[in-house]
């Protein structure tokens, strides 16, 4: 058998479907009488096809075999062709036994990973940069990172779209090689408070491949929560008395509180008036001494 005469039509081909394969046999010198034996097994070594056939020629002689083999399953298949009979020496490509694997791919089969897999990171829309909260936030956009597959053979080639309450948000163009799994990086928002729901999508043209959903949930924006204690030395001045009064001003909220603070006593008399910055978690105090007189503090 000439190994360099080996023709195989349908190798590497996608789907379940035929095989041609064709190899030309050579009596070299003298009259050659044998059988040749073809062996078509699947990976599982399920005997897909086979045959053997006699063949006799005289000195110099060449027989070109085929073997049409139909509805070989998708998979990495073996073909064995052997010589028996009056066979000679192997030289150079002619040889008595020759053994190849034949593929039938599979058809690209794109899918998207279970949104519970999905890194979905909170991103300040003024910097671009993480912003750092453990929750999203109205007014953040979002870095949202899932990972797509490819169980087919062959490589896949599409569109990833995501879309925010039903509204595209991003498209990416996307390929994603044969048994192979890749990560898709998109950024969505600003987004604001309540609910909203995240749809990502393979499409291939018009049609859909895969899609997954998830839903999220937006808190309100970071904001200060400014709390105003005041506290007297003495429950029961009187008149004309001095008072000492602690002004606690507490900021318990997420973000700065910027603003001011005002105290007049009575009306009209400003005894406090400043602008007020306070850090998230901070606090600052003033002590006031003020004589007791008729009016409202």
């Amino acid at each position: 058998m000439s190994g360099d005469s080996l023709t195989i039509l349908g190798d590497q081909q996608i789907g379940s479907g035929d095989i041609n394969i064709s190899i030309d046999i050579t009596a070299h010198d003298v009259n050659s009488n044998g059988t040749i034996e073809m062996v078509f097994t699947a990976e599982d070594s399920t005997l897909l096809a086979s045959d053997n056939r006699n063949i006799s020629l005289t000195a110099d002689q060449t027989s070109t075999q085929t073997f049409d083999i139909s509805d070989v399953p998708i998979g990495t298949h073996t073909l064995t062709l052997q010589l028996w009979g009056d066979v000679g020496v192997d030289f150079e490509n002619n040889v008595t036994q020759l053994q190849v694997f034949v593929q039938k791919l599979s058809p690209a089969i794109p899918s998207i990973e279970s949104s519970d897999t999905w890194t979905i990171t909170p991103v300040n829309s003024e910097t671009g940069e993480g912003g750092g909260n453990s929750t999203l936030r109205d007014g953040d956009q979002a870095w949202v990172v899932a990972t797509v597959s490819n169980s087919g053979d062959v490589p896949w080639q599409g569109n990833a779209t995501i879309s925010v309450d039903g509204t595209a948000v991003s498209t990416q163009e996307t390929v994603i090689d044969g048994l192979t799994s890749n990560s898709l990086n998109f950024t969505i928002g600003p987004l604001f408070e309540g609910s909203s729901a995240i749809l990502l999508e393979l499409l291939d043209g018009q049609s859909t491949m895969d899609s997954e959903g998830l839903g999220v949930d937006v808190g309100p924006p970071p904001l200060p929560r400014s709390i105003l204690s005041m506290v007297a030395d003495s429950e029961n001045p009187d008149l004309g008395d001095s008072i000492n009064w602690t002004i606690s001003l507490d900021n318990t909220g997420e973000s700065t509180f910027s603003g001011s603070i005002d105290c007049s006593f009575p009306s009209g008399v400003e005894i406090l008036n400043q602008s007020v910055t306070i850090p998230a978690q901070s606090n600052q105090t003033w002590l006031l001494s003020i004589d007791v007189r008729p009016g409202e503090f």
